[in-house]
């Protein structure tokens, strides 16, 4: 294959990721009323362009941040990391997230974490970002709900 192939593959790969994204977005947003944040909106901006790209260790950061930024600033949830999402009372459903990042971030050794990524190791981080896209719409919405259902 030569390089104008190359890239051509590139950009078809490219579209039709970004498509996929957009796709469980969609799915995610027809299921409530929810708000974000500027600055959450920035970033899910780069995150789907990550995912798109397959920079799956981006993804999964900018997912935890997208979350931890939402909770700050529309949530006006205190703390940093494990301590605000147990002051969110999410804290069971966002630690397997908080661990992958946590790992990427400080340089711990994970299974997921390699320069060697084959396709199987790319299936599952590519599972991992859709849980954590998911999550990460899924989240306000419930907190929306809970905050309207206390009144």
């Amino acid at each position: 294959m030569n390089e104008a192939e190359r890239h051509k593959n590139f950009y078809l790969n490219f579209q039709q990721r970004f498509n996929k994204f957009r796709h469980i977005e969609t799915q995610e947003v027809l299921k409530g009323p929810f708000r974000y944040s500027s600055e959450a909106f920035a970033l899910l901006q780069d995150i789907e362009s990550c995912y798109a790209a397959k920079a799956y260790y981006a993804c999964l950061v900018l997912a935890q941040s997208i979350i931890e930024t939402h909770l700050a600033r529309v949530e006006g949830i205190k703390g940093y990391g494990a301590n605000m999402f147990k002051n969110a009372g999410i804290y069971e459903e966002i630690e397997w997230l908080s661990k992958i990042r946590n790992d990427i971030a400080h340089g711990n050794p994970n299974k997921l974490v390699t320069i060697s990524i084959d396709n199987k190791l790319e299936q599952e981080l590519e599972n991992h970002c859709e849980k954590a896209f998911r999550l990460m719409h899924e989240l306000p919405i419930r907190l929306q709900r809970l905050r309207d259902s206390k009144g």
